[in-house]
């Protein structure tokens, strides 16, 4: 069992598979458990409780930070971040140029013991401006920015918390990662193998998290689009690295409509394979 945890924690997996995305899953899915269940501060947790020793244990609460111009989708963004399995979170939504009060009845109605608070914004704001304003509000020392057409996994928030642990990064994001392209009715696995390490290239900005203090020392620009990609740059300039997860449990979905992230499909699929037919990210999720 030792052997198995060491090589379970590896990501390599240790169970037969039939092909490789799938063994790649499952790699992961063993990290997880391994992580879970031997976690090294939670075993000194406990040794220092078996002799007796008052210990603190810092704050691992991540917030959600959810800013929409689109009131069509953010009520299944919200919905997604209070599926996540990991319990220590909160949610902060800014309603950029719409009605809050739709999200808050929203809340009230299915999530009655969220911990949530619900802004609303001009739509005159820019999204940096709405960005930081809602970080404002997060009492979190972790921050998950959250788009409104991204797919997010019961254990995404569970997998980047782990990252986070496991790196000693700053800033973490999906560099490799599923996008479905609905022209071409596929989902593809772009950047395969850039999993767990840290990258020089731009993960794609819903699938961020970071620590306060980066928010701190850089923030994010008073503007209307290319945000995520500013602010991932005042970070390397801050010397914060960027520490690439691996693609489970996040999707991004090039919406035929509306994105704010325009870019040919060609360097989307510029080395990229394809994972599966259609748009189904319930197998991104493991």
């Amino acid at each position: 069992a030792p052997a198995a945890v060491h090589v379970a924690a590896r990501g390599i997996p240790v169970a037969p598979t039939h092909d490789d995305l799938g063994r790649h899953g499952e790699g992961v899915r063993s990290r997880r458990w391994a992580w879970s269940e031997r976690d090294p501060a939670d075993s000194l947790a406990s040794l220092l409780d078996g002799v007796g020793v008052r210990w603190h244990r810092p704050s691992r609460r991540v917030a959600g930070i959810l800013v929409s111009n689109r009131p069509d989708r953010v009520l299944d963004a919200v919905d997604a971040f209070e599926r996540q399995t990991y319990a220590d979170r909160e949610l902060v939504v800014g309603c950029h140029g719409h009605d809050p009060r739709r999200v808050v009845d929203h809340l009230a109605s299915n999530h009655p013991a969220a911990r949530a608070t619900v802004l609303g914004f001009d739509e005159g704001l820019t999204l940096g401006a709405c960005l930081n304003a809602a970080i404002s509000e997060a009492r979190s020392p972790f921050l998950a920015k959250i788009d409104d057409d991204d797919h997010y996994g019961p254990n995404y928030l569970l997998d980047a918390m782990q990252a986070f642990r496991a790196s000693g990064a700053e800033v973490i994001g999906k560099y490799s990662s599923f996008v479905y392209l609905p022209e071409r009715d596929e989902t593809l696995l772009r950047r395969p193998g850039q999993e767990h390490r840290f990258v020089a290239g731009m993960p794609p900005g819903g699938s961020l998290v970071f620590s306060h203090h980066v928010w701190e020392r850089v923030g994010f620009p008073d503007r209307p689009r290319k945000v995520d990609l500013y602010f991932v740059d005042g970070a390397r300039a801050a010397g914060f690295g960027v520490y690439s997860t691996d693609p489970w449990e996040w999707g991004l979905v090039r919406h035929a409509d509306g994105h704010t992230w325009s870019v040919d499909e060609a360097l989307l699929s510029d080395g990229a394979s394809v994972a599966w037919p259609g748009l189904d990210f319930a197998r991104a999720d493991i």
